[in-house]
């Protein structure tokens, strides 16, 4: 059965969008070819033209023509209770999606060391036949514990793409994308930045040592790059950090502001 609704999107949902549109930036993506892309991040919520227009590096008018080709008409006329088609998620076709991506990753993933590619599709792969189960399991048990292992998953899936992003781009280049993002997120979406982290690390041994998180001050060289400092030569700092562990940290310190930042004062969020 197909209803409609009206796509009021989230928070969530709107960071995302425009996440994937400042990552097209990055590769000069032109507007024509972010049509999909322009239109999810319409409706999750970001209205502005001008704001689409700075997540993308495109002009104003390039975002507007691909907005159209969407079916949107932005500016002062377009109706933010437009319905949209909606039809609910079906398991079976998720689960027919997934068989053909294990189909692709399969032969990769017999060599000796799959490659990290072979290792992101395989667990998408996974990841996809545990959202069928949840999707149709009527048992409520199964669905908890299979959605713990898709999380699991996804996990593990973001680690690969991470390793291969680090592989693709050198320190000073993750140095700049990290302040990048981060001027974009306080600036579309009014977040704050975790500029760093002290940690308390519980050791098996049964005592602790903290760890510091941070990233390199803007007037270095290395500015936006991650640091680590410990309070124990059980941690060993003198290793320069390297790519994966940069985009790892940041990943989580990113994880952290957003959620602390649902928590702020509408006052704390604006950009100046």
């Amino acid at each position: 059965m197909t209803t409609t609704v009206v796509s009021t999107g989230s928070r969530v949902a709107r960071e995302a969008c425009l996440h994937a549109l400042k990552e097209a930036a990055s590769r000069a993506v032109p507007a024509a070819d972010l049509t999909g892309e322009l239109a999810a991040a319409w409706w999750t919520g970001t209205r502005s033209v001008h704001n689409l227009a700075r997540a993308t590096g495109c002009g104003p008018d390039d975002v507007r023509d691909a907005l159209r080709g969407a079916g949107i008409e932005p500016g002062p006329a377009a109706s933010t209770e437009r319905a949209l088609r909606y039809e609910p998620l079906d398991a079976g076709e998720v689960r027919a999606l997934a068989e053909v991506v294990g189909r692709i990753a399969e032969r990769p993933m017999l060599a000796t060391e799959p490659e990290p590619h072979a290792l992101l599709l395989w667990h998408l792969h996974a990841a996809l036949l545990r959202l069928a189960t949840v999707l149709d399991s009527g048992e409520q048990t199964e669905r908890k514990d299979t959605a713990r292992d898709l999380v699991a998953r996804l996990r593990v899936a973001l680690a690969e793409a991470q390793e291969i992003m680090a592989g693709l781009y050198d320190r000073a280049a993750l140095a700049a994308l990290a302040l990048d993002e981060a001027e974009a997120a306080a600036e579309l979406e009014g977040q704050a930045v975790a500029e760093g982290a002290v940690l308390t690390l519980g050791l098996p041994a049964g005592h602790s040592i903290t760890a510091t998180i941070s990233w390199h001050p803007y007037a270095r060289p290395d500015a936006g790059y991650t640091t680590i400092a410990g309070s124990s030569d059980l941690l060993d700092t003198t290793r320069a950090v390297d790519g994966d562990e940069h985009l790892r940290l940041r990943h989580a310190l990113d994880t952290i502001a957003r959620v602390l930042s649902d928590r702020l004062d509408e006052t704390a969020r604006a950009y100046e």
